[in-house]
């Protein structure tokens, strides 16, 4: 009997919906079959049956279906549903034009729809469009206000083509959209182009919403060594190493780097010593124990640390190493002298830090026509110019500092120093 038949189809239908809801397509499609061979003109059958194929990433049978579709219910062709359907199933088969005729004929008489615009987005990104795509994600961003996901893709895409637009966008955001994926885009963002004190309030957020994630943790702190708060730095480097045991390599040497340039070399030497003994064979380690060992007169580790070092690098390798390397350890020994306050020499050439001085303030001087944003080069260049008696230009740097970020303690304690001392007449 012909109704039984059709209603045996209906039941197989059913099932393959609550397959499909389960997302189970594989057994969606067998319940399907079934009731194709019962009733092949089930006006259903062949939306679903195509959805499906969908789910199975065979768009080519899902346009068949749309096909079979079209023979036996022509009507339905234009129907919304339809209509997105074959949208996605022509784009995902590389049928780019006419996916893009549709979905903007979709746009046109559904614009609260997200849907097409979605498709729209992703078809503007494979062909390298990035204004197209930015439009339809923006015009997402309006209709969905509280999807994380597409926010997080119009960031991507956004910042890749104006930062400051990206951070713009962001800020607009509804609290309830915000989460921790969206925020750490913004943290980096912000820290890229070099709004740091903002970059650090999300940063600080992060971290108590992400307890438990060594990444952030490091990340955090490279970001609180910029602002110079060595002890936050320090402090974070540290709970990244703890978080995570297997990859603490990386935090800790950051943390070294930190205690260099904030003066504290034998702790500094300590760490690096720590880190060649667990990888023998790391340069890095290698050249931060010997530069560390040379400031604070331990020969007899100087002659270990250069015997490690020859071992696993080469001459321009070592070179390379120990000339950054000793920069951070210059600024920290200034760092340390102008807290002393201990007597400078009368000419720069008489110190045996002079010429690393010099060097390392040159390459400051570069860093900061690169990034002018960034405090703690200010505050680090302020350093440099008043131990080669530059006063003047030690005061411009500080305040510069200063205003970057007025909290930053040690650029306040630099500032007093240099203002009450006896501004040095040049050479």
């Amino acid at each position: 009997m012909m109704l039984e038949r059709v209603e045996k189809a209906q039941r197989a239908l059913d099932r393959a919906r609550t397959a499909m809801q389960a997302h189970m397509p594989e057994q969606a499609m067998e319940h399907l079959d079934q009731a194709q061979l019962l009733a092949p003109d089930l006006e259903p059958l062949w939306l679903l049956r195509a959805q499906i194929a969908l789910a199975l990433n065979r768009p080519t049978e899902a346009l068949n279906a749309l096909d079979s579709l079209d023979f036996y219910y022509p009507k339905k062709r234009y129907e919304p549903a339809v209509m997105m359907t074959r949208g996605e199933a022509l784009l995902r088969s590389n049928r780019d034009d006419l996916a893009q005729s549709l979905l903007e004929k979709l746009v046109a008489e559904f614009p609260a729809d997200v849907r097409p615009r979605r498709m729209l987005a992703g078809l503007c990104l494979k062909q390298r469009d990035a204004r197209g795509a930015i439009e339809h994600l923006r015009a997402i961003a309006r209709l969905a206000p509280a999807d994380a996901a597409g926010l997080r893709r119009l960031a991507r895409v956004l910042a890749a083509v104006s930062p400051a637009d990206c951070i713009e966008q962001l800020s607009q955001t509804p609290p309830d959209a915000w989460d921790a994926g969206l925020r750490l885009q913004m943290a980096r963002l912000l820290r890229d182009t070099d709004r740091l004190r903002e970059a650090e309030d999300q940063y600080a957020a992060l971290l108590l919403e992400c307890a438990d994630d060594a990444a952030l943790w490091s990340e955090a702190g490279e970001l609180a060594d910029t602002l110079g708060a060595a002890d936050v730095a320090a402090e974070r480097l540290r709970k990244a190493a703890q978080l995570n045991p297997r990859e603490r390599r990386r935090p800790m040497a950051l943390l070294a780097k930190v205690l260099m340039h904030a003066g504290a070399t034998a702790t500094a030497g300590r760490v690096w010593h720590r880190l060649l003994r667990d990888a023998p064979d790391d340069a890095a380690a290698a050249a931060g124990l010997l530069v560390c060992a040379q400031v604070t007169g331990h020969d007899r580790l100087v002659r270990f640390a250069e015997q490690r070092l020859a071992e696993h690098a080469s001459r321009a390798e070592r070179q390379h190493l120990l000339a950054r390397l000793w920069q951070h350890a210059a600024t920290g020994q200034v760092i340390n002298r102008v807290q002393d306050n201990a007597p400078r020499p009368d000419a720069p050439g008489r110190s045996p830090l002079s010429a690393i001085i010099a060097d390392s303030a040159a390459t400051l001087a570069s860093h900061a026509q690169a990034r002018p944003e960034r405090a703690d080069t200010h505050d680090h260049r302020a350093v440099l110019c008043r131990a080669l008696g530059e006063a003047e230009p030690a005061r411009q740097h500080v305040r510069t500092a200063l205003k970057i970020n007025p909290g930053y303690r040690a650029v306040h304690y630099l500032l007093e120093l240099i203002e009450g001392a006896p501004e040095r007449a040049a050479a």
